[in-house]
C-alpha cells in the first residue's frame, strides 16, 4: 500500500471518528432536554388530592362517576358514559387551592385515555374562571392529532401553541378543561398534565 492511501485511509478514519463523537454529543444533549421537561399534574382524580370543589362537571351528553376497576395510575380515574351518537362533553377541574391552573407557560396537555370503543381523536377546549372559551361549534377547540386505541390506555395529547386564539380567555386562570369524546360509549380518563 502506497503512503499516500495510508494517509488518506487515516484522515478518513479521523473525520469519521469525529463525526461518531460530534452524535454521540447530540443524543446527549437531546436526552438531558427531554429529562428537564417538567409535567405537572392537573388532575389525577384521586381522593384528597387538593381539588377546591367538585373533580368534574358533566356539559353535555355525559354521565360520569370515578372508578376503580379500570385506572392509569392511583386508586381510580374518572369513567364517563356518553349515550349520544354524537358522544358528550365533560369538563375536568384542576387541582388547585384557587379553583384554577396556568397555562400560559404550558406546551403541551396530556391525558391517559381508556376507550371501549377505539379509534377517537379527543377535542380540548379551554375555560377560564369568568367562564371564557366558547361552547358548540365555535372553533374555539383543539382536536388530539392521535386517536385513541380500543381496550387499552392511550396518552392523547393536544399542542397549546396550535390552540385557537380565543377572545378574552385568560390562560393564566384555566378553570375547567372541558373534554369531547366524539362517539356513543364509555370512556376512562385518568392523569390530565401539563408540560411546561
Amino acid at each position: 500500500m502506497r503512503k499516500g492511501n495510508v494517509v488518506k485511509f487515516f484522515v478518513v478514519g479521523l473525520i469519521f471518528s469525529a463525526l461518531s463523537i460530534l452524535s454521540a454529543v447530540a443524543v446527549a444533549e437531546e436526552a438531558e432536554q427531554a429529562s428537564t421537561v417538567k409535567a405537572v399534574s392537573l388532575q389525577n382524580f384521586e381522593p384528597k388530592n387538593g381539588t377546591e370543589d367538585e373533580y368534574f362537571i358533566d356539559i353535555w351528553k355525559s354521565e360520569s362517576d370515578f372508578a376503580t376497576d379500570i385506572v392509569h395510575s392511583g386508586s381510580r380515574s374518572l369513567m364517563t358514559e356518553t349515550g349520544d351518537e354524537w358522544g358528550g362533553a365533560i369538563g375536568i377541574q384542576p387541582v388547585s387551592k384557587d379553583g384554577y391552573a396556568d397555562l400560559s407557560k404550558a406546551k403541551k396537555v396530556s391525558i391517559w385515555v381508556y376507550d371501549t370503543i377505539g379509534n377517537n381523536t379527543i377535542q380540548l377546549r379551554l375555560k377560564d374562571v369568568e367562564g371564557n372559551g366558547g361552547s358548540g361549534n365555535d372553533n374555539n377547540f383543539l382536536w388530539s392529532t392521535k386517536s385513541t386505541k380500543k381496550d387499552a390506555w392511550t396518552q392523547i395529547k393536544w399542542s397549546l401553541n396550535k390552540y385557537p386564539k380565543v377572545e378574552d380567555l385568560d390562560l393564566t386562570k384555566i378553570s375547567v378543561l372541558e373534554i369531547y369524546l366524539p362517539k356513543a360509549g364509555v370512556y376512562y380518563l385518568d392523569d390530565l398534565e401539563l408540560v411546561e
